[in-house]
């Protein structure tokens, strides 16, 4: 894999002030160049239903409340954009409710004081969570609608699908690579293809490892972080959290083979770790400060991680590349999709799936998937991705060379879902990753010094009465 380095030690004395800790990055810089906002989408319907004639107010005239936390800059020009479209070409108002909060604990307050939204954007976990509570509508039908319109299949792996119906339209999906710095490899005299074993990406991690920077980040904290840094390496190392007995979902982590392999997951995120900032309260915006600042030389995340460079060191957004696979013999990390849900207890459903229909024709989401957060909201219908309109973007075409869309891409395509791990789809999975248990199995492990089998074992124990209290 790696040519050879005749510097001897990883980096020489006299060589640190390109990469030294800088530790006045931007805190506040996760944001958003292009709208490179929190991966999301947003707001409105399509239809079967009545035209309407609404307005912003009131009477018995319909008017669809959209709930959404996308709230960056691009995302509301783009949601506004729809709702002032529609209007016009309707006469259906279309309400943007842009929350601050977390969309479902804003769905969640509305739904209590009697004033369920139509439709919100969500991610893959946060729809799972209102589904279980039977607050969501199904949206086939739609899903149908998206595909015939770009002429390209969405794939199971971005679905969330409970007994046959999708209850959302997944226009995004946010495929996992690791990102690293090319400049940084180059002076080692690493080659940066884009295929790398466990062993392969170690032994980088410990080359470029030094007092200036980091080799890499294995966050390990109670924190959503970590739980998704340890899934990935465990779907890359044939592992799974849960799987199916006689139809019903079951923890696997502890049980046979793949107990081995957690365990052998474990301990090596745990000599990993030894190449690694200690990240015990890391979160996801402490690993791209890292990775930015150049503190760390790799990133395991999605395409933000370079948007982040783009955002805050745009002269150096041409160092920025990502490897996939980084495997153990399974090729495929953890893809988290997210899209339109429609609430099945609002009032005017017709017409807000006649704006979720308005939202995907025409071109209106590849002009979305190429402003906000682009190629980190990646399509996931491929097709789109070949687009002229999309490749050809002005943003894309000047950030991203055709190699690393053609690495993102593979990754989506291998890449799995919190509940894709069961056939069928294993509707509890986002809640098990949400739980955080897998981030405190790293904790334990990488910051306590627990034994990785006795580790495994027990978060298995933990997971089932999360999944035990799901199933109730």
């Amino acid at each position: 894999m790696r040519s050879s380095h005749t510097g001897g030690s990883p980096r020489k004395s006299g060589a640190t002030s390109e990469f030294k800790n800088r530790r006045t990055f931007l805190k506040g810089s996760v944001a958003t160049v292009a709208g490179i906002g929190l991966a999301g989408c947003s707001s409105n319907g399509d239809g079967n239903g009545s035209n309407g004639s609404g307005s912003n107010g009131g009477g018995d005239e319909a008017e669809i409340h959209v709930v959404t936390g996308e709230t960056n800059q691009a995302a509301k020009q783009w949601f506004d954009r729809m709702a002032n479209q529609f209007m016009q070409e309707t006469g259906i108002a279309v309400t943007m409710d842009y929350s601050s909060l977390s969309p479902t604990e804003r769905i969640s307050t509305l739904i209590q004081t009697g004033n369920t939204p139509e439709l919100a954007t969500l991610d893959t976990g946060q729809a799972a969570q209102l589904a279980f509570r039977d607050q969501l509508a199904g949206v086939s039908e739609l899903v149908g609608t998206f595909e015939d319109e770009y002429g390209g299949d969405v794939p199971d792996n971005v679905r969330l699908q409970m007994d046959g119906t999708d209850y959302t339209v997944p226009l995004w999906t946010n495929p996992t690579q690791v990102w690293y710095w090319s400049d940084v490899y180059e002076e080692y005299g690493l080659e940066s293809s884009a295929a790398l074993t466990w062993e392969e990406y170690q032994e980088i991690a410990a080359e470029i490892n030094s007092d200036d920077m980091y080799g890499t980040v294995v966050p390990s904290a109670t924190s959503s972080l970590s739980s998704f840094t340890f899934w990935n390496f465990l779907t890359s190392n044939g592992g799974s959290v849960a799987s199916r007995s006689d139809g019903d979902v079951q923890i696997a982590l502890d049980q046979g083979d793949n107990k081995a392999r957690a365990v052998e997951t474990v301990e090596y995120l745990n000599e990993l770790h030894e190449y690694s900032p200690r990240a015990s309260d890391f979160e996801w915006g402490d690993i791209l400060q890292s990775f930015v600042s150049r503190n760390s030389a790799h990133s395991i995340y999605g395409p933000r991680a370079k948007l982040q460079v783009i955002n805050n060191t745009p002269e150096r957004k041409g160092e920025v590349r990502p490897h996939f696979p980084v495997h153990n013999g399974t090729e495929q990390f953890i893809n988290n999709g997210g899209g339109w849900v429609l609430l099945d207890g609002a009032e005017y459903k017709d017409e807000a799936r006649q704006f979720i229909e308005f939202t995907v024709r025409q071109n209106r989401l590849v002009d979305f998937l190429t402003s906000v957060a682009p190629v980190h909201n990646f399509p996931t219908i491929a097709e789109i991705a070949e687009m002229d309109e999309y490749r050809n973007s002005e943003f894309i075409s000047e950030n991203f060379r055709e190699r690393d869309l053609e690495i993102v891409q593979e990754s989506f395509e291998k890449g799995i879902s919190w509940g894709g791990e069961t056939e069928p789809y294993n509707q509890y999975g986002p809640s098990l990753f949400t739980s955080q248990e897998l981030g405190t199995l790293l904790y334990n492990v990488n910051i306590s010094g627990k034994d990785p089998e006795q580790a495994v074992s027990d978060t298995a124990g933990r997971l089932r009465d999360v999944l035990s209290n799901l199933q109730e």
